[in-house]
């Protein structure tokens, strides 16, 4: 048994824990629809005012969900994450296996848009990592391991494995690309990276309780997916 169900005074209880990550996962993909439309972003985002908007929203999101995390629960923000710190062995090794596991990812990542060699790229660069490998995996993990899958834990590991990574492959489907193309935009291969990602990632959090070692291991994944472009250019130069 993992040591998660542990730590029952900094946790989200079920049901609340579910309801809260359907809760936000259902208001942060129709914000983004409407904000979209608002806002002018298109299916993708290709310029630094687009990246600008994308980060201010996620930040925003993020405190939404800390705030909520401590309403629904008793949760203390600095505890929730840092009151198993990783060692620098765990960080290697998982950190590792999330570059590992998005090399296919990374093969099929033609499509990221590149400033490299234009006015403007550096900042382009540093927007996109930012919200990658950064913002984007501590939203990720916070709402779905922290919260969805430490509280389905207490029912069953399978209800918390299967659940917990079916909410985080549909948050994975933006509202905008389905209305607008009338489909998920998720092809075979991604999906899987996104399951496998999901059970690898639950798998670390309840064996290790280490949930900075999930947004770590999830980073190292995004952030290596996101150079794609970067060793574009260079292979052009």
């Amino acid at each position: 048994m993992g040591l998660v169900p542990e730590d029952t005074d900094n946790t989200i209880a079920h049901p609340r824990g579910l309801i809260l990550t359907l809760s936000l996962v259902i208001a942060m993909r129709f914000a983004e629809t409407f904000l979209s439309y608002l806002t002018g972003i298109g299916l993708t985002i290709t310029s630094v005012k687009e990246l600008l908007i994308s980060n201010g929203l996620n930040v925003l999101f993020f405190c939404a969900l800390l705030s909520a995390a401590k309403s629904f629960g008793r949760i203390e923000v600095g505890r929730f994450f840092f009151s198993r710190l990783p060692q620098a062995g765990e960080v290697l090794r998982w950190g590792f296996l999330g570059v590992i596991l998005s090399i296919p990812a990374f093969a099929h990542a033609g499509e990221l848009p590149t400033y490299f060699g234009y006015e403007g790229y550096m900042t382009f660069t540093l927007l996109s990592i930012l919200r990658s490998a950064i913002l984007m995996p501590c939203i990720e993990e916070t709402l779905f391991r922290g919260i969805c899958f430490a509280s389905l834990l207490r029912v069953g590991r399978i209800w918390a494995y299967s659940i917990s990574t079916l909410l985080f492959l549909l948050s994975h489907v933006r509202l905008v690309t389905l209305i607008v193309r009338g489909s998920p935009d998720l092809t075979l291969s991604h999906t899987v990276i996104i399951i496998v990602f999901g059970l690898v990632a639950s798998y670390i959090y309840e064996k290790t309780g280490k949930l900075t070692l999930c947004i770590i291991f999830h980073a190292a994944g995004n952030a290596f997916v996101t150079s794609r472009p970067f060793f574009m250019y260079l292979f052009d130069q």
